[in-house]
Formats: C-alpha cells, structure tokens, sequence
C-alpha cells in the first residue's frame, strides 16, 4: 500500500504519463488484499472485494486526471514580459494621428497604429499586434458579429 502511494507521487512528478499510476492502483489492490485478507488471520477483520476494486478504480481515474491536468499544463508554451501582450486588448487613451496612448493592465503605453489605419479617437477599442521596445503597434479591433468598423477622426 505504501508503494502505491509512492507510485502516485512519482507520476506526478515524473513524465510516464499514467503508467505509474495504473502501477500504483494495482499495488493498492493487492496490498489491500494482503493487509486484510490473509489467511493467517481468520477472525480478522476481511474486505468485500468489489469494495477493494472499486477504491483501486477511484484512486486510479482521480490519480489519471490529475496527471492528464499536469501534462496540459507543461505542454502549455509560457507567455511572459512583452509575449503576453501580444493579442491582448487596449482602449486608446488620447486620439492618435497615427501615435498615441494606450492603457495596458494600467501602465501608460505610447503606441502607434499600423497599417492601413491612420487615426482613431480617444476610447477605441485596439488590439496589440506587435511591441518595439516601449513601442506598442496597435490595430483597431473589427467586432465582426455586428459588422461594425472601428470609429475614425473626422478630417483624416
């Protein structure tokens, strides 16, 4: 039973994807049987087992799900510093003429739009597209369900 439990613990840290833990359900089952079913000890206390099985199966498909989250989380690409902004969505600050001010997570951003937009007003909703060091490139976004196109100054 012991063993089980180290089996558990090394699947989660190890990559072997599950084997351990069918190795783990099954040392839990046999050592449930040997712990309680022995023959030397008749008057002792005994296990149903379809009670034994069943407790090896819920140990085994909350032990496989457990590994299956870990494996989707260090399959996930790590999105950090000026990666994680890329797609992420901003609201100009001042009219831009093509450049302007942009609030990301509430640090003040200057940020200049590509092409083909030359001017939005304060309030539009951007999408960042690119970062050059403290430079953020910005296109507005479309909100394609209701067909509406991005507001744009009036006299460019």
């Amino acid at each position: 039973m012991a063993l089980a439990f180290v089996l558990l613990i090394l699947d989660v840290k190890l990559p072997a994807h599950g084997i351990l833990t069918l190795g783990a359900v099954i040392s839990l089952i046999a050592g449930a049987f040997l712990f309680f079913n022995s023959d030397r000890a008749p008057q002792g206390p005994q296990l149903n087992p379809i009670l034994v099985f069943a407790m090896g199966g819920l140990v085994g498909i909350v032990g496989l799900y457990v590994v299956t989250l870990i494996v989707r989380t260090r399959r996930r690409s790590v999105k950090t510093g000026t990666e994680s902004m890329i797609g992420a969505t901003v609201i100009a600050s001042t009219p831009f003429q093509p450049v302007g001010r942009v609030n990301y997570k509430g640090e003040d951003w200057t940020a200049v739009l590509d092409d083909p937009f030359t001017s939005v007003d304060p309030g539009t909703e951007l999408r960042i597209v690119a970062v050059e060091g403290l430079l953020v490139h910005v296109q507005p976004v479309v909100n394609r369900l209701s067909d509406s196109a991005p507001r744009y100054m009036e006299g460019s």
